[in-house]
């Protein structure tokens, strides 16, 4: 270490409490703070006198099980704070105005998507209907009965051939 490193160090040290180094807090005996307004949470770090005031959103009914199962059981986000809802589709997050708007996490689905397939528990995708209320994803390829079956890339209906496993008679 450098002489004037050391020193600096030194005398840094030689100015806290009990010659301790580490980050103390500052005297706030003097300091009035103000009282953070309402939809606000008060935040101190170790280094401030006073409180940041964080804007904070109240989990509307529609999302108080989210907001408890990641974690916000008192049901309060803070500004930017989110919770993901309906299988992963939407995220909620806590805005400035102190609202949660919510927006979806799916991909666009291409304008030229001839169909779209919705499964139950995820974002939909350009597909092609199934005979059993199924879907094959755009671009995929299948085998079904006697048949090779590709579903376009832009989805549809199936295109299927016949195979030389099956005999025609």
């Amino acid at each position: 270490m450098k002489p004037k490193h050391f020193l600096c160090l030194l005398l840094s040290c030689c100015f806290l409490q009990n010659g301790d180094c580490k980050h103390h807090r500052p005297d706030c005996t003097a300091v009035l703070c103000l009282a953070c307004p309402d939809n606000h949470k008060a935040v101190t770090r170790k280094d401030q006198c006073c409180p940041r005031c964080i804007p904070q959103c109240k989990c509307p009914a529609f999302l108080k099980e989210a907001c408890i199962q990641e974690g916000y059981e008192d049901g309060i986000l803070l500004l930017g704070q989110s919770v993901i809802i309906d299988f992963g589709t939407r995220k909620c997050t806590c805005g400035e105005d102190h609202n949660i708007v919510c927006a979806s996490t799916c991909p666009k689905i291409s304008p030229a998507c001839k169909y779209i397939g919705r499964p139950q528990d995820g974002c939909g995708i350009c597909a092609c209907p199934t005979d059993d209320e199924n879907f094959v994803p755009a671009g995929e390829v299948i085998e079904r009965e006697c048949k090779i079956c590709k579903c376009p890339p832009n989805g549809g209906q199936l295109q299927c051939t016949l195979t030389s496993k099956c005999s025609l008679g």
